[in-house]
């Protein structure tokens, strides 16, 4: 039963998911969470740790909350069902954007999600951000963190850096 709660979880953010693994991560947090699952600073913890990884965000989030629900074949179950309405969608997409890439419509289109895309980017970063203890240490992280990201410094060695500051320092 659990196995099929999970299955379903994420087979509906796989289809109601639109963007990109930030887009998702507000709603596995709402699956989790509504199942009594997980808790919002363990979704917080597993974003954290997620984002350490090289891969898709959504995907690794999949297994971290399928694995803390039900182990390894929660973690399967949770990848499987939230990767299969993308793959069937995204081959129908691949066709339909080859035939009409050339009209207007699909370039107006196109445009109009950019705005959308940020805002979803936004809403995470705050609602990751609520959970979060702020000090003048984490304050200072973020201003650093950011300012590299503007710097154009890899993510991997920031987050890297992060993870040995934390070490060193907490």
């Amino acid at each position: 039963m659990m196995l099929w709660k999970i299955f379903l979880s994420f087979l509906k953010v796989g289809t109601f998911g639109f963007g990109s693994g930030p887009a998702m991560v507000v709603l596995i947090e709402r699956e989790m969470v509504d199942m009594g699952l997980m808790t919002t600073t363990e979704i917080t913890d597993a974003v954290a740790l997620s984002t350490c990884l090289p891969g898709p965000l959504a995907t690794k989030m999949a297994l971290f909350c399928g694995y803390t629900a039900a182990g390894y074949i929660g973690a399967i179950v949770a990848m499987l069902a939230m990767l299969l309405p993308s793959t069937v969608a995204l081959l129908v997409l691949v066709k339909f954007v080859q035939t009409f890439r050339d009209q207007p419509r699909m370039t107006a289109a196109l445009r109009a999600l950019r705005p959308v895309v940020v805002a979803i980017f936004l809403f995470l970063a705050f609602n990751s951000g609520r959970n979060m203890r702020f000090g003048w240490d984490s304050i200072a992280l973020c201003v650093v963190a950011l300012t590299l990201l503007i710097l154009k410094v890899e993510p991997a060695w920031i987050v890297f850096g992060a993870i040995i500051m934390g070490l060193l320092f907490y």
